[in-house]
């Protein structure tokens, strides 16, 4: 049997493989499968792009309902991110069978095995480390399909954090590397904006966290997934010369983002680099996202003709599929950190301040309005010490750092 995954002698392993037919594919629940509308995690009508799963160089565990309730017990997991972490999230409500509410904004929240487990999305597609609303407004500003607000203090109190590289990214690396004409500081700032904003995310974070007694490894970079251009033309998993080669061989006007999924490779590079001088876990996600065309959104997008347009939809997944698979590898990751009692503090078996508010209000039962400077859902405010973080130590704006792209918007060039 090969090494389990995770370990220090096969570190990276679980980011190489292949995926193959599964010997018993999880199947979604029936109450889940009748009713579909009530389960967002269900897309593309049906459950045929679960019959792979990933197989890498190394041995994964079983990561369902049992495993996942019992390391997760007692703790409030945020997930920070684009669209594609709103993907995780919702993937993970479903393993778990979880029963959630949907408030729109990038604030879902969930609760799962038996309320031993509360779980909420944060939307927040450059993943920017701030509490004042002009940083958030000001990207809005420029690309309206930029969308993000403040998450500072959820993230000081959840027992795990998640964040998402996600797309976006590349959309800006794109256009600022073909800006022409412009002040050579100003275009410096465009280019370095990924990797200083993403650095200045990481130590925000992790210094919160720590003050707040979490430790490390209970917070985890997920790097970008990598879309096929024209996905819609492929109904098997391919290989990584595949993915390559759909590139290079795309017909003309066929996938519109493709010139912007091309920085992701080099984006994901920086951003396990960064991670790692940082000591906060990375999950590459690449390869095994990359060989997964067949899967995606896309497939429901075609004409009457079979034929995709030039917009088709690569990048997201439908619901149940390989994001199951990511939700396994995040699993193992965590049991390894868990084994070397290196994710939960010592008092970790007390639940997390979260469940000092009921279930109803956690889903949704409190319906007044959320305070936008608390950054936090109604159902949150009435956690004990909630504003003791940062309240007391707001943080200065970004448009002050050189490396903030935002105060013009003539340079962002929309796809």
């Amino acid at each position: 049997m090969p090494p389990n995954c995770f370990t220090s002698a096969s570190k990276h392993a679980y980011s190489s493989g292949t995926w193959q037919l599964a010997s018993n594919a999880a199947d979604p629940d029936p109450v889940q499968r009748a009713d579909v509308k009530q389960r967002p995690w269900l897309s593309c009508n049906g459950t045929r792009h679960m019959k792979h799963e990933w197989q890498p160089q190394c041995h994964l565990k079983r990561m369902e309902r049992p495993e996942l309730c019992a390391l997760l017990s007692g703790k409030f997991v945020l997930l920070v991110g684009d669209s594609t972490s709103q993907q995780v999230f919702l993937t993970l409500v479903s393993v778990m069978r979880g029963e959630m509410s949907r408030f729109g904004s990038g604030r879902d929240r969930a609760s799962a095995c038996n309320d031993t487990v509360r779980i909420m999305q944060a939307r927040s597609d450059l993943l920017l480390w701030s509490d004042q609303v002009a940083d958030f407004q000001a990207p809005t500003r420029c690309n309206s399909a930029v969308l993000g607000s403040a998450w500072t203090r959820r993230a000081a109190m959840a027992d795990l954090v998640l964040l998402s590289v996600g797309q976006h990214f590349a959309g800006l690396d794109k256009s600022a590397a073909v800006t022409q004409g412009e002040d050579a500081a100003e275009k410096t700032a465009r280019l370095a904006f990924f990797s200083a904003s993403l650095e200045h995310t990481l130590r925000g974070a992790a210094a919160a966290r720590a003050a707040a007694g979490h430790l490390p490894n209970s917070m985890i970079l997920v790097g970008a997934s990598l879309p096929t251009p024209g996905c819609s033309r492929f109904q098997e998993p391919i290989s990584l010369a595949q993915w390559l080669r759909a590139d290079a061989a795309l017909p003309a006007g066929l996938a519109r983002y493709a010139q912007s999924w091309r920085h992701l490779p080099r984006q994901n590079h920086v951003a396990r680099w960064t991670a790692e001088s940082l000591n906060v876990p990375f999950l590459d996600i690449a390869s095994l996202t990359a060989q997964r065309p067949d899967a995606t959104m896309a497939h429901t997008q075609l004409n009457a003709s079979g034929v995709s347009s030039d917009n088709e939809d690569c990048v997201h997944f439908c619901l149940p599929g390989p994001v199951r698979d990511i939700i396994k590898l995040l699993g193992n990751l965590l049991t390894a950190h868990a084994r070397g009692n290196a994710l939960w503090p010592m008092e970790g078996a007390t639940k997390s301040r979260a469940f000092s508010i009921s279930r109803r209000d956690w889903l949704g039962g409190n319906t007044a309005r959320d305070d936008p400077d608390s950054d936090n859902p109604v159902a949150l405010e009435a956690v004990p010490r909630m504003h003791d973080w940062p309240k007391r130590n707001r943080s200065r704006e970004l448009a002050a750092y050189w490396w903030w792209p935002f105060g013009k918007c003539t340079w962002m060039k929309l796809d």
